[in-house]
């Protein structure tokens, strides 16, 4: 789903979950720990690139949550790492 080593497909991830609306109930918490992460990577290109990336990433994932204002609770921890 939302592979928080991979920016470039966790952006296309969370675009699709955005066009979905809001039959992306099941994964806003995958959203939600997506968001909360502090080590988010790019794309493995340049950082400036990266950092685009980054942006769109948040921006959409808390377009995706806007639907879901009733969503409360903590994030769940993201997976473990190394699989």
């Amino acid at each position: 789903m939302i592979d928080h080593t991979n920016g470039s497909t966790s952006v296309q991830v969370v675009a699709c979950l955005d066009r979905m609306g809001r039959s992306a109930l099941p994964a806003a918490p995958r959203v939600q720990a997506a968001l909360a992460r502090t080590d988010r990577r790019g794309d493995g290109g340049s950082w400036g690139r990266g950092a685009a990336r980054d942006e769109e990433l948040l921006r959409t994932g808390r377009a995706v949550l806007a639907r879901f204002p009733d969503l409360t609770g903590p994030a769940p921890a993201p997976p473990p790492q190394g699989r």
